[in-house]
């Protein structure tokens, strides 16, 4: 990288506020296409979220492009140490009369595990569900996820506007356990069913298009937070500066102020979750409200948002299926089992998300292009899952190189040669 165009800006360099995936993700990207990168982190060293606990990977494409775009294929790096990433077993889903479901992701064995269950009648309307989700998810993807969302212009799209929510599309199938389990996609992101919008029913359907799968080594389960780790090392290959220990204040036009004193950037993203980033930028985020479901009515009623709610409770490790749901008529928990402990959730493993209160939450979400800083948080549309976590560090990247040099390397642009 000595002789590269962009090396006479070593000294100022691009400043990311949070060791999180999303700023992870975009340190690395950007040091790939030739930027001197410095991570700030408040924290004294590598911690995980829960949601990395978790012995499940969903949408491992987000995964694997992040490591071939920062120089070396997932599978090599983890094959280096001794891991290997496999289809994961079903999850189990437990209900309150009793009966299980070893649901499978694979559609035609999910339809034959639904119709064991319940019958084919269910398992046909849970099909037709989840194929309108599938319809679903190629909006949501395209609206801040693969590309960058202008959220003045999303907040008028029939997302927004639209009264059906989790449990409107839960309530139409015929048996209660199934209903339950729809309910179940809200209280895992930390929010009510009858005030998440349906369309976050994307999140079964990449389940179902994309697989869910584990890492493991010699066939033994292993934690999420090993994709982190060898993410972790890669920041390391890739020369990005990571400080720890140092609390970004604010962020200025001309860098981020800290604890440690000012440092000068070229550009800076802000990786951290809503609180957070409302304290650097100034911003209060508050949320308009309509009375009820049905078309929108600005200034009815305003909130500031908050966190999902979230209970995690670690647990001696056990054997048996390593994601198990249990349902109840109000709510769902998970438990992740892996061979040295287990932890069970109730609500959103990650309280740096946002708790849904209607569609109108979209109005609290922020954009990935600010004036001053490019956000690549949990704060975005996608949320703080992990795969939208990388999604958007990759649209922090796109931004950021465009900013100072000019150039388009969106993978739509056919021209870009790395």
């Amino acid at each position: 990288m000595r002789n590269h165009p962009l090396a006479a800006t070593a000294a100022r360099p691009v400043v990311v506020i949070g060791a999180s995936l999303g700023g992870l993700a975009a340190a690395v990207r950007l040091a790939r296409v030739g930027h001197h990168v410095v991570v700030l982190d408040q924290r004294s060293g590598p911690s995980s979220e829960e949601w990395l606990s978790r012995p499940v990977v969903a949408l491992p494409a987000a995964w694997r492009d992040l490591f071939r775009k920062s120089g070396r294929i997932l599978d090599a790096a983890l094959a280096s140490e001794g891991y290997e990433l496999v289809p994961a077993p079903p999850t189990r889903h437990e209900f309150a009369d009793g009966s299980t479901l070893d649901l499978p992701t694979d559609r035609g064995e999910q339809y034959a595990a639904v119709a064991r269950l319940s019958g084919e009648g269910a398992a046909t309307a849970w099909r037709d569900l989840l194929d309108t989700a599938d319809e679903t998810w190629q909006l949501v993807r395209r609206a801040g996820l693969e590309n960058e969302a202008d959220l003045t212009e999303f907040r008028t799209h029939h997302f927004f506007t639209d009264p059906r929510t989790i449990a409107s599309e839960a309530d139409r199938l015929p048996d209660p356990r199934l209903v339950a389990l729809v309910r179940s996609v809200a209280h895992r992101l930390g929010s009510a069913a009858d005030q998440t919008p349906y369309w976050l029913l994307s999140r079964p359907s990449v389940e179902r298009t994309f697989g869910l799968w584990t890492v493991t080594r010699d066939g033994v389960p292993q934690p999420a937070e090993t994709l982190t780790e060898l993410l972790h090392r890669r920041t390391g290959d890739r020369g990005v500066e990571l400080r720890w220990g140092v609390t970004a204040t604010g962020i200025t036009s001309g860098g981020v102020t800290t604890t440690a004193g000012d440092i000068e950037a070229v550009a800076v993203v802000s990786a951290v979750g809503h609180t957070s980033h409302d304290a650097l930028t100034g911003r209060t985020t508050q949320i308009a409200l309509p009375r009820r479901f049905g078309p929108l009515r600005l200034g009815t009623r305003r909130i500031v948002a908050d966190p999902p709610a979230s209970t995690c409770v670690p647990g001696p490790g056990q054997g048996g299926p390593v994601e198990v749901v249990r349902h109840t008529a109000d709510d769902s928990s998970v438990t992740w089992s892996l061979p040295d402990r287990t932890v069970t959730c109730t609500g959103a493993p990650s309280p740096s998300g946002l708790r849904w209160h209607g569609a109108a939450t979209v109005g609290a979400f922020h954009p990935v292009a600010g004036d001053t800083y490019v956000y690549a948080g949990s704060g975005s549309i996608g949320g703080a899952e992990p795969w939208a976590q990388l999604l958007v560090g990759a649209l922090a990247t796109y931004q950021v190189h465009a900013r100072l040099t000019g150039d388009d390397i969106h993978p739509s642009n056919k021209a870009y040669r790395p």
